[in-house]
This record gives C-alpha cells, sequence and structure tokens, in this order.
C-alpha cells in the first residue's frame, strides 16, 4: 500500500518513512561517521528518495556535551549493545543553533529534506525556556525552514520530562502567534503521560513525534548502565521497539493530529505494522548506523 507521510495545506512535510539523528546538526551525516562509505550510501539514498531527515537536537549556544567528536576518550559514550541497539549519553553536544540551522538551510538547497531540531534547556526559569522555544523558531524561519521540532524529552538531560509539559504547551501558543504559518513537531518522551500530547494538540502543535530512545533503566529494570556515572543513558534498536509502540498507539488513541511513530524500527514489516496502528510517518535512527542494509531497503521499499 502505498504511503503518503505528512501532508499539511496540500504540501508533503515529513515522508512516509522518515529518519532521525543521522543526519546530524546539519544534514549531511553525523560526526565523525558521515565519512563512513556506509554512512555516505545512506545520505545519499535520503537525497534521491526525499526522505525526511529530522536533525539532531541544537541548543541555543554552543554547547559541549558528553560525546565530543573529535575527543576519540569520550567516544564511549555512545556504545554498541548486542547486534543491532545503540547505547548513549551523548548530551548535546553542539555548535548552537544559529551556525547548526544556517548550515541546515544551505544542505537543504542541495536537494536534501531537512527538518532542525531544537532543545531548550529546561533547568531556566519556564519564561526563559519559552523565549528560547520562540527565537529558535525565529532562526528556523529566517534560514528558510516552515518546521521545526523541539524536543523537551531527551532522557540524557538532568531535568525532569515530566515537569515540562505546560512550558512546551505555553512555548506552542507563543510560537504559533508569532509564526503562524509555522509547523511544529514535538518530541514525546516515554516519562510523558498521553495527556501532554492533548495538551500539547490543544495548545497548536501539529506533528507529535513518538519515542526514538527509552533510559537504559526503564529497558533493563536492575541492571547497572555501563554509563551508569553519567546517568545511564539511553537505549535505540530492536531492543526497545516493543516499549515504543505500546506507548505510541496509546498516544495515537489520545490524539488526532498526526504522529510518528519511531523506536527501534528498521523492517518494512515493522514499518507497516506502525502504519496499521495509526501512524502518519515511521522514523528510523539506529538502524542506519547498526542495521543500514535494512534500513535502505525499508526506505527504498516505502519511499519510492
Amino acid at each position: 500500500m502505498k504511503r503518503n507521510g505528512i501532508v499539511i495545506n496540500g504540501r508533503r512535510v515529513v515522508s512516509p518513512i522518515s529518519v532521525s539523528t543521522v543526519g546530524g546538526h546539519w544534514g549531511l551525516g553525523l560526526l565523525p561517521l558521515a565519512f563512513h562509505p556506509e554512512m555516505a550510501a545512506s545520505m545519499m539514498l535520503l537525497r534521491m528518495t526525499n526522505t525526511t531527515e529530522i536533525l539532531k537536537s541544537s541548543t541555543l549556544k554552543n554547547h559541549i556535551g558528553n560525546f565530543i567528536f573529535y575527543n576519540p576518550k569520550t567516544w564511549r559514550y555512545v556504545q554498541k549493545v548486542g547486534q543491532y541497539d545503540l547505547l548513549n549519553a551523548y548530551s548535546h553536544t553542539n555548535w548552537g543553533a544559529w551556525l547548526n540551522f544556517l548550515m541546515a538551510g544551505l544542505v537543504k538547497k542541495l536537494g536534501f529534506d531537512i527538518i532542525p531540531s531544537f532543545a531548550a534547556d529546561y533547568s531556566q526559569e519556564s519564561q526563559n525556556v519559552i523565549a528560547e522555544n520562540v527565537y529558535a523558531a525565529d532562526i528556523a524561519v529566517k534560514n528558510g525552514f516552515n518546521v521545526i521540532e523541539y524536543v523537551p524529552s531527551c532522557p540524557n538531560r538532568s531535568h525532569c520530562i515530566v515537569d515540562n509539559i505546560a512550558i512546551v504547551a505555553e512555548s506552542i501558543r507563543q510560537i504559533k502567534k508569532k509564526n503562524p504559518k509555522l509547523i511544529i513537531s514535538i518530541k514525546k518522551g516515554i516519562q510523558h503521560p498521553t495527556e501532554a500530547a492533548q495538551e500539547w494538540e490543544k495548545a497548536g502543535m501539529d506533528i507529535l513525534h513518538g519515542i526514538n530512545a527509552i533510559s537504559f533503566n526503564t529497558v533493563f529494570p536492575g541492571i547497572i548502565s555501563p554509563l551508569q556515572d553519567v546517568g545511564g543513558g539511553a537505549m535505540s534498536g530492536p531492543e526497545i521497539y516493543s516499549f515504543s509502540l505500546k506507548d505510541n498507539i496509546a498516544t495515537r488513541k489520545a490524539i488526532s493530529t498526526f504522529m510518528i511513530f519511531g523506536g527501534g524500527i528498521s523492517k518494512v514489516t515493522q514499518a507497516e505494522e506502525c502504519f496499521d496502528c495509526g501512524a502518519s510517518s515511521v522514523i528510523m535512527c539506529t538502524s542506519l548506523r547498526r542495521d543500514g542494509e535494512e534500513a535502505r531497503h525499508t526506505i527504498r521499499t516505502v519511499n519510492t
């Protein structure tokens, strides 16, 4: 069955199969993996099939987290688990939204279908968080984007994920007031109840992005994480598929807006299961790094 992806006001906004994070902050590949031949093949396929890339999240200012691509000593913060899974405590190392959105805008002009992503510092006072989110929208619009994703759900940030629901809703309202044509996607965490998605939808959210990663301690309760010294990290890959699908289905039943299903997906059969459960788009991330050939087959099958 042919899938349309997410179409808003007659324009396709997100492809049926989309990808997250692997494009890095600019859309040409996550460093240092961008130089690997298999990643180059994946990026070429994304361009050829007009597959939507939701980029790795930027912060307002440049931020040094745990993983630093040019420092091999920090590479332990992204670890392989089993044959296809990843454990990471990346923690938003990036050059800041101004540079990242500028460069992503230039890459978009090369023919890549790109959505910038933003993660505010939720440890601040709520009005400062809202101001950051509104400012990020302005930066996105100035660089030619009409869609932006917000990430109030990262398991590797120190703020309490559950407490930011009202802040996100107010951010949406203020962004829509200033940039009414801007399409807003919000990435939900497994810690967010379905009521969070309902509140964001009422505030004007256009797209709900389901779970892509789950904390190690949620997936493996009672087992000490190899990254316990930095909070345990987040799991992605096939190991989380059952967790994410269950949560995504519950959220899908609670809202009527467009929804992206994610979390451990690589195979065509998994994508079709998600579509049958109400997904508007199905997103892949880790599979392009750990099971690239299978992921590329899924993209070719569904997006062409």
